[in-house]
């Protein structure tokens, strides 16, 4: 089922809560063949590092994927590789926090099974920095819904005022027309996905 049927079909029964669109989507995401997500992984890469504002980051704040999200392994390693520092997210309590690693070897599978940094070492985003979130569904608005925690909602509502490109990273199937949303919930200013580089509002 394609995320417009999902939308239609929550207006229809009257039904936009967030948990509806989770449970479609990683359904989907579930289903999704080894060999076509390496494709997508792919090409959601080379469209990531083709954005102008991608070019030259300070530094990148990114998730490291699991069970089938947009990959970020391959990003990862190409964000090494040009010597740009990268700061991956661990769990702590209610909220995530963000420590500098210089490969994999730097992590150990968390609570969740989740790789995180073994470092305490905390830092927050600065002007200039990207963040790059997951999300299991996302709109044209920036609009995110993300797994129930309000980890990142959290986490980015600490950045007002700070100058940091955020960044979702979904496959196509993930972005609807419209999503529910909360006064809380932090919007996105760009989507990425294998076929399309999403403006989701100008600063």
């Amino acid at each position: 089922m394609d995320p417009l049927r999902i939308w239609e079909k929550n207006m229809e029964t009257g039904n936009e809560k967030k948990q509806e669109i989770r449970k479609e989507i990683a359904a989907l995401r579930a289903s999704l063949p080894d060999q076509k997500k390496v494709c997508w992984d792919k090409a959601l890469k080379e469209r990531l590092f083709a954005m102008e504002e991608f070019s030259f980051p300070s530094r990148v704040f990114c998730y490291i994927d699991i069970r089938k999200e947009a990959g970020t392994r391959e990003i990862l390693k190409e964000l090494w590789d040009r010597n740009i520092p990268v700061a991956a997210p661990k769990v702590l309590g209610e909220t995530i926090a963000f420590s500098l690693i210089k490969g994999l070897e730097e992590t150990k599978a968390g609570a969740m099974g989740i790789l995180e940094p073994k470092s305490s070492d905390y830092l927050l985003p600065e002007d200039g920095d990207v963040i790059l979130v997951p999300a299991l569904a996302l709109d044209y608005q920036g609009r995110r819904v993300g797994y129930g925690g309000g980890y990142y909602d959290r986490f980015l509502g600490r950045l007002k005022g700070r100058n940091c490109l955020k960044i979702g990273l979904i496959y196509d199937f993930q972005l609807f027309p419209q999503v529910p949303a909360q006064a809380h919930d932090c919007i996105l200013d760009r989507i990425v996905t294998p076929t399309q580089t999403i403006i989701c509002r100008r600063k």
